[in-house]
């Protein structure tokens, strides 16, 4: 039998890049914590907790640990609303935005159309990280539709 793999079998091109980069602050020397679980694959989460990374999941969290300030914070590929990215700011002078460039793009666009007055229509599972991330973009009210019903 013969096997063979996609081309673009594997992790995006944005969360490549966060692994990539968390990996390089790991072999730094240096504190890694990172923003919520750098990807969608717990065996790679656990394979940088292994080596001394430490994950969480809000602001309040990081301030509640006891870290030196030698620490780096890691913002995931998928990116965080915009005034959690303020608030981590802030409390950590070391942040390191990996945010995938398509999702940052998908978040300039956002702000664009709604300083044009268009209304913002998010598809897709709002308790995503990605959807929760382009929704807190916005500054009105916009929306996340999940189901066909929903639109």
């Amino acid at each position: 039998m013969k096997i063979i793999l996609p081309k673009t079998s594997g992790f995006c091109y944005g969360v490549c890049l966060a692994v990539k980069e968390a990996e390089k602050i790991i072999s730094s020397g240096k504190k890694l914590v990172m923003y919520g679980e750098i990807v969608h694959n717990p065996d790679v989460v656990s394979d940088l907790e292994s080596k001394g990374a430490i994950t969480v999941e809000s602001a309040e969290e990081l301030t509640a640990r006891d870290l030196d300030e030698d620490f780096v914070l890691l913002i995931r590929a998928h990116g965080v609303p915009r005034a959690v990215e303020d608030k981590l700011g802030q409390i950590c002078p070391n942040l390191v935005d990996k945010t995938c460039p398509k999702v940052k793009k998908v978040h300039l666009t956002v702000c664009e159309e709604e300083e044009k007055g268009r209304r913002i229509i998010i598809i897709g599972n709002p308790q995503h990280p990605e959807v929760i991330g382009i929704l807190g973009q916005c500054k009105s009210g916009a929306c996340v539709v999940s189901t066909p019903e929903e639109a």
